[in-house]
Protein backbone atom coordinates (compact mmCIF):
# COMPACT_ATOMS: atom_id res chain seq x y z
CA UNK A 1 0.00 0.00 0.00
CA UNK A 2 3.07 2.27 0.96
CA UNK A 3 4.55 1.01 -2.27
CA UNK A 4 1.56 2.29 -4.04
CA UNK A 5 0.93 5.55 -2.81
CA UNK A 6 4.70 6.77 -3.36
CA UNK A 7 4.08 5.79 -7.12
CA UNK A 8 0.79 7.95 -7.18
CA UNK A 9 2.83 10.73 -5.66
CA UNK A 10 5.71 9.99 -8.05
CA UNK A 11 3.44 10.46 -11.05
CA UNK A 12 1.11 13.81 -9.71
CA UNK A 13 4.48 15.26 -9.05
CA UNK A 14 5.42 14.94 -12.74
CA UNK A 15 2.52 16.03 -13.92
CA UNK A 16 2.40 19.23 -11.75
CA UNK A 17 6.00 19.98 -12.93
CA UNK A 18 5.21 19.62 -16.75
CA UNK A 19 2.37 22.15 -16.27
CA UNK A 20 3.70 24.76 -14.08
CA UNK A 21 6.71 24.68 -16.71
CA UNK A 22 4.14 24.86 -19.77
CA UNK A 23 2.69 28.24 -17.83
CA UNK A 24 6.20 29.79 -17.47
CA UNK A 25 7.48 29.59 -21.05
CA UNK A 26 5.66 31.31 -23.61
CA UNK A 27 4.72 29.30 -26.87
CA UNK A 28 6.50 29.83 -29.61
CA UNK A 29 4.62 32.42 -32.34
CA UNK A 30 3.33 30.58 -35.46
CA UNK A 31 5.75 31.54 -38.74
CA UNK A 32 2.85 33.45 -39.97
CA UNK A 33 2.02 35.40 -36.62
CA UNK A 34 6.22 36.29 -36.37
CA UNK A 35 6.60 40.06 -36.81
CA UNK A 36 8.05 41.02 -40.35
CA UNK A 37 11.18 41.98 -40.95
CA UNK A 38 11.35 45.89 -41.06
CA UNK A 39 11.09 46.43 -44.99
CA UNK A 40 14.46 47.94 -46.98
CA UNK A 41 13.68 50.82 -48.76
CA UNK A 42 14.76 49.97 -52.27
CA UNK A 43 17.51 51.80 -53.77
CA UNK A 44 16.88 53.92 -57.09
CA UNK A 45 18.16 52.15 -60.26
CA UNK A 46 20.64 55.30 -61.60
CA UNK A 47 20.84 53.68 -65.07
CA UNK A 48 16.97 53.45 -64.76
CA UNK A 49 16.32 57.71 -63.89
CA UNK A 50 19.08 58.82 -66.06
CA UNK A 51 16.97 57.17 -68.97
CA UNK A 52 14.08 58.83 -68.05
CA UNK A 53 15.50 62.48 -67.74
CA UNK A 54 17.35 61.77 -71.05
CA UNK A 55 13.98 60.92 -72.76
CA UNK A 56 12.69 64.40 -71.04
CA UNK A 57 15.43 66.33 -72.83
CA UNK A 58 14.58 64.23 -76.38
CA UNK A 59 10.63 65.42 -76.01
CA UNK A 60 12.07 68.63 -74.73
CA UNK A 61 14.39 69.67 -78.02
CA UNK A 62 11.49 67.68 -80.61
CA UNK A 63 8.64 69.28 -79.18
CA UNK A 64 11.03 73.20 -79.38
CA UNK A 65 11.19 71.79 -82.74
CA UNK A 66 8.07 71.46 -84.06
CA UNK A 67 6.45 74.29 -81.85
CA UNK A 68 4.14 71.64 -80.08
CA UNK A 69 3.18 73.91 -76.94
CA UNK A 70 1.25 71.30 -74.92
CA UNK A 71 4.15 68.58 -75.74
CA UNK A 72 6.35 70.68 -74.27
CA UNK A 73 4.13 72.39 -71.15
CA UNK A 74 3.99 68.08 -70.32
CA UNK A 75 7.47 68.31 -69.34
CA UNK A 76 7.33 70.30 -66.87
CA UNK A 77 5.64 70.47 -62.79
CA UNK A 78 3.06 72.17 -61.84
CA UNK A 79 5.18 74.39 -59.83
CA UNK A 80 8.30 74.79 -62.21
CA UNK A 81 10.59 77.96 -62.32
CA UNK A 82 12.98 78.69 -65.54
CA UNK A 83 16.19 81.26 -64.87
CA UNK A 84 17.17 82.44 -68.15
CA UNK A 85 20.14 84.97 -68.68
CA UNK A 86 19.36 88.73 -67.96
CA UNK A 87 15.82 88.13 -67.11
CA UNK A 88 13.84 88.20 -64.00
CA UNK A 89 12.56 84.04 -63.25
CA UNK A 90 9.49 82.95 -64.85
CA UNK A 91 7.51 81.49 -62.64
CA UNK A 92 4.65 78.29 -63.15
CA UNK A 93 3.23 76.72 -65.76
CA UNK A 94 1.33 79.32 -67.17
CA UNK A 95 3.84 81.91 -67.56
CA UNK A 96 5.94 79.26 -69.46
CA UNK A 97 2.95 78.67 -71.77
CA UNK A 98 3.02 82.27 -72.55
CA UNK A 99 6.88 82.62 -73.11
CA UNK A 100 6.84 80.14 -75.26
CA UNK A 101 3.46 80.83 -76.90
CA UNK A 102 5.26 84.21 -77.80
CA UNK A 103 8.30 83.52 -78.81
CA UNK A 104 6.63 80.92 -81.63
CA UNK A 105 4.47 83.38 -83.45
CA UNK A 106 8.29 85.28 -84.15
CA UNK A 107 10.60 82.01 -84.52
CA UNK A 108 11.06 78.40 -85.26
CA UNK A 109 13.84 76.37 -83.29
CA UNK A 110 16.22 73.52 -85.08
CA UNK A 111 17.67 72.48 -81.57
CA UNK A 112 20.21 69.59 -80.12
CA UNK A 113 20.63 69.05 -76.55
CA UNK A 114 22.93 66.75 -74.88
CA UNK A 115 22.55 65.92 -71.03
CA UNK A 116 25.90 64.78 -69.96
CA UNK A 117 25.41 63.99 -66.25
CA UNK A 118 22.19 63.13 -64.00
CA UNK A 119 22.87 62.84 -60.28
CA UNK A 120 19.89 61.08 -58.26
CA UNK A 121 18.86 62.18 -54.51
CA UNK A 122 15.62 60.36 -53.75
CA UNK A 123 12.67 61.80 -55.86
CA UNK A 124 15.08 64.60 -57.08
CA UNK A 125 17.49 64.88 -59.67
CA UNK A 126 20.33 67.27 -61.44
CA UNK A 127 20.81 66.88 -64.69
CA UNK A 128 23.79 69.06 -66.42
CA UNK A 129 24.46 69.60 -70.24
CA UNK A 130 24.65 71.47 -73.50
CA UNK A 131 22.56 72.88 -76.23
CA UNK A 132 22.76 74.03 -79.94
CA UNK A 133 20.24 75.55 -81.78
CA UNK A 134 19.72 77.94 -84.91
CA UNK A 135 16.57 79.90 -84.49
CA UNK A 136 14.98 81.12 -88.04
CA UNK A 137 13.35 84.24 -87.83
CA UNK A 138 9.60 84.33 -89.17
CA UNK A 139 10.05 87.47 -91.02
CA UNK A 140 13.07 86.80 -93.08
CA UNK A 141 15.74 87.83 -90.94
CA UNK A 142 18.88 85.80 -90.58
CA UNK A 143 19.15 82.73 -89.04
CA UNK A 144 21.08 82.82 -85.76
CA UNK A 145 23.17 80.06 -84.25
CA UNK A 146 23.45 79.85 -80.24
CA UNK A 147 24.71 77.14 -78.37
CA UNK A 148 25.25 77.00 -74.28
CA UNK A 149 24.98 74.86 -71.12
CA UNK A 150 21.97 74.22 -68.69
CA UNK A 151 21.60 72.67 -65.05
CA UNK A 152 18.60 71.87 -64.00
CA UNK A 153 16.17 70.30 -61.30
CA UNK A 154 13.89 67.53 -61.94
CA UNK A 155 11.28 65.87 -59.57
CA UNK A 156 9.99 62.42 -59.59
CA UNK A 157 5.91 62.97 -59.80
CA UNK A 158 3.17 60.72 -57.99
CA UNK A 159 2.78 58.85 -61.13
CA UNK A 160 6.67 57.67 -61.61
CA UNK A 161 7.61 60.46 -64.21
CA UNK A 162 9.83 63.19 -63.87
CA UNK A 163 9.29 66.57 -64.58
CA UNK A 164 11.34 69.93 -64.88
CA UNK A 165 10.90 71.66 -61.44
CA UNK A 166 13.98 74.61 -62.03
CA UNK A 167 15.79 74.94 -64.43
CA UNK A 168 18.67 77.47 -65.52
CA UNK A 169 20.85 78.02 -68.63
CA UNK A 170 22.98 80.44 -70.45
CA UNK A 171 24.60 81.01 -73.63
CA UNK A 172 27.81 80.90 -74.75
CA UNK A 173 27.56 83.04 -77.02
CA UNK A 174 28.86 86.41 -76.07
CA UNK A 175 25.75 89.51 -76.29
CA UNK A 176 25.80 91.95 -79.42
CA UNK A 177 28.40 94.83 -78.76
CA UNK A 178 26.41 97.85 -79.14
CA UNK A 179 26.24 101.65 -77.99
CA UNK A 180 25.13 100.31 -74.27
CA UNK A 181 27.15 98.34 -74.00
CA UNK A 182 29.87 100.36 -71.88
CA UNK A 183 27.09 101.78 -69.88
CA UNK A 184 27.35 100.69 -66.39
CA UNK A 185 24.29 99.47 -64.53
CA UNK A 186 23.22 98.70 -61.07
CA UNK A 187 22.49 95.12 -60.64
CA UNK A 188 18.82 94.47 -59.59
CA UNK A 189 17.82 93.18 -56.08
CA UNK A 190 15.01 90.42 -56.72
CA UNK A 191 13.17 89.55 -53.43
CA UNK A 192 12.59 85.71 -54.14
CA UNK A 193 10.74 85.46 -51.10
CA UNK A 194 7.75 86.80 -53.45
CA UNK A 195 8.27 84.27 -55.59
CA UNK A 196 8.78 81.40 -54.07
CA UNK A 197 6.48 81.59 -50.87
CA UNK A 198 8.35 82.35 -48.21
CA UNK A 199 7.31 84.07 -45.20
Amino acid sequence: MERRSWFLLLITGLALGSIFSACGSPAAAPEDQKPAAPAVEAVDDVEAVTAAVNKVWEQYASSLNAGDVEGYMALWADDAMQFPPESLPIVGKEALRAGLESELEAITYDMEITNKEVNVSGDMAVARGTYAATITFKDGSEPMTVDGKYMTLLKRQPDGSWKIFRDIYNSNVPPAMDDQASVTTEPMIVDESSIIGIH
